[in-house]
């Protein structure tokens, strides 16, 4: 079975709002480079709604360890 060759692209921004608030951006991209890739990007894609609430809770369990980690000093 061939491997799947993907690129991905993650990005993280962080932006100032207030002096206590800041936002918090984080976004991928996938980009498949042969066919194996293609139906492994299409299987996600069928698997979008499910896959993207899980992304946000991890991504909201990061950003209050960044803050409980700020307020600790």
């Amino acid at each position: 079975m061939p491997l799947a060759r993907i690129v991905t692209h993650f990005t993280i921004e962080l932006v100032a709002l207030s002096k206590s608030r800041t936002r918090l951006m984080v976004s991928f991209d996938i980009k498949p480079l042969n066919l194996s890739a293609r139906l492994l990007v299409q299987s996600l894609k069928l698997a979008k709604t499910s896959l993207t609430k899980k992304f946000k809770l991890r991504v909201a369990e990061f950003a209050k360890t960044l803050e409980d980690r700020h307020k600790r000093g």
